[in-house]
């Protein structure tokens, strides 16, 4: 992710209803290969990449349309909170 996107606290996000297709179309406008998933809360429940994209496609044998981020996202994904990100 460009340096800039992260400074300038903008992320592109997407939620576990969305479809694949839509998910794939807008990591690939905004040239990233990961996107956070976030609940209704507003807090981040997950990521998803473009491998989880491709992988779903490939082992469900469906279109990205008829599959969700529910059902490709990583599972398992932890915060750490509190933790400090510092530049040299």
């Amino acid at each position: 992710m460009p340096i800039e996107v992260i400074l300038s606290g903008r992320m592109e996000t997407c939620r576990p209803e969305d479809a694949l297709a839509e998910v794939a179309e807008r990591m690939s406008e905004h040239a990233v290969a990961r996107l956070q998933v976030i609940a209704d809360d507003g807090g981040v429940i997950s990521t998803i990449t473009d491998l989880d994209i491709a992988i779903a496609a490939s082992v469900e044998g469906k279109k990205l349309i008829d599959l969700t981020v529910r059902e490709a996202m990583s599972r398992g994904v932890r915060r750490n909170q509190g933790e400090k990100l510092e530049a040299d």
